[in-house]
């Protein structure tokens, strides 16, 4: 595994503006290969250190502690009746009730389309720079068409 990601680092390294795209493709083709390599990895791992903390009990790395414990997910039964209870209970003091939603409450597109020309002055968008130049900081982004409506 070691070989492998230094021959992708330097597969990388090597990327440029001379690059062809099938180069290019390889190197995300591989990469990609790897992180769900790794993936698989990680839950073959957790799997064993379950058991091995189960057996052995905690283990602590540096002010780390590693334990077994139960993953829960919390999400509303029913959306328009807990908005209605949580106004009802704050007696329509919508101050009170904004401080129970949580930051992404409210889905940006869809508030788009609700609110139309108002949506700008209910939500900011910002772009992260670069802490080095404070230029804005540029990411690779993926749209797959499956999922394009």
């Amino acid at each position: 595994m070691a070989t492998e990601l230094q021959e992708l680092n330097s597969m990388a390294i090597a990327i440029n503006d001379e690059s062809s795209a099938a180069q290019v493709c390889e190197a995300i083709d591989r990469i990609d290969a790897v992180k769900r390599r790794i993936k698989e990895i990680e839950v073959t791992f957790k799997d064993a250190l379950i058991e091995w903390i189960n057996l052995n009990g905690d283990i602590e790395i540096g002010t780390k502690r590693y334990y077994v414990g139960t993953t829960k997910k919390v999400k509303p039964r029913d959306m328009i009746r807990l908005c209605e209870a949580a106004i009802t209970a704050a007696e329509g003091d919508f101050e009170t009730f904004a401080d129970s939603l949580s930051a992404n409450a409210f889905k940006p597109g869809a508030c788009k389309k609700l609110l139309g020309d108002q949506w700008g002055q209910h939500f900011e968008e910002t772009i992260d720079e670069d802490i080095k130049t404070g230029k804005p900081k540029k990411t690779v982004q993926v749209i797959d068409e499956r999922f394009v409506k």
